[in-house]
């Protein structure tokens, strides 16, 4: 009978050291499971292992991060001009790389994004900012733009890669060049706060008067305008010799307090040339 209880226990033990084994098990796979969360693979490979480790590793680190302060959504970038990204990280190892890229129709997943042009690459991981002239390149105008600042680090054949990313809150519009040319009357040149303006009032020519050309205002209104730091100042006629040619800002202002033109300039016409609200040429108007 002792034999019998001694062959039945033997199993009995055997079958629940076998059960806690196996739920001892499972227990540490789905906790493995919870601690190293997966990302869609979007890439194919003949190794198994080395895929895992990507699926694994290819995450959004969480004790890592990078976030974008600018721009963050509901903003308008001209082509061609130049604006500051900005974003701010924490905890990123001195390894870690950055990359910024532009995104046309995020998806919120930046594995699977076809419309993307790389703005800079492999910037070390204490950089906060990058200069950037705004280029869409292939992509083309649009107002569903964002940016994706991505930070990389470790190796990933040896399963150590990971990486964390963050994009705009928001999309951000990106529109052309404007460009506009005027003729109007100048009616003064000055500086204030450390940028140039001039207050103009503009005018239209038409045919008729003694010289064929009658200049008209159907609408007086002054306009403030911005000058460029690189705009360009021209004076062709003779009744200014002493200021002629391609000229200075400062010369340009001198021109216009200058008695002995002071009349002149109330009436003479001059031409224009606006890019992106800002003048960037001014030129005096022939009339005969």
């Amino acid at each position: 009978m002792k034999n019998l209880q001694k062959g039945f226990i033997v199993p009995v033990l055997l079958a629940i050291i076998a059960l806690l084994a196996i739920g001892g098990g499972v227990y540490i796979y789905e906790d493995k499971k919870v601690e190293v969360p997966i990302l869609p693979d979007n890439t194919s490979s003949p190794n198994q292992n080395q895929n895992q480790n990507q699926q694994t590793n290819n995450q959004n680190n969480t004790s890592s991060f990078i976030t974008i302060l600018s721009p963050n959504g509901g903003i308008s970038l001209q082509e061609g001009s130049t604006y500051k990204i900005t974003w701010k990280a924490s905890n990123l190892p001195t390894t870690a790389k950055i990359y910024v890229s532009l995104i046309k129709g995020f998806k919120g997943d930046i594995d699977y994004n076809d419309l993307s042009k790389n703005i800079v690459s492999g910037l070390s991981s204490t950089t906060t900012s990058y200069s950037w002239k705004v280029d869409t390149g292939s992509l083309g105008l649009g107002n569903d733009y964002t940016i994706v600042a991505v930070a990389t680090w470790g190796d990933f054949d040896a399963g150590t890669f990971a990486r964390t990313y963050d994009s705009s809150d928001a999309n951000f519009i990106i529109s052309g060049v404007t460009s506009e040319e005027a003729s109007g009357i100048i009616k003064s040149v000055y500086t204030k706060s450390g940028k140039n303006y001039i207050d103009i009032d503009y005018v239209e020519f038409v045919s008729g008067g003694p010289n064929g050309v009658h200049v008209q205002n159907n609408n007086p209104q002054i306009r403030t305008l911005e000058l460029s730091s690189n705009a360009k100042f021209i004076i062709t006629s003779s009744a200014t010799s002493s200021f002629s040619g391609s000229i200075t800002f400062s010369d340009f202002q001198k021109y216009f307090t200058t008695s002995n033109t002071s009349d002149y300039h109330k009436y003479n016409p001059w031409d224009i040339v606006i890019t992106n609200g800002v003048i960037i040429q001014i030129e005096e108007h022939f009339v005969p």
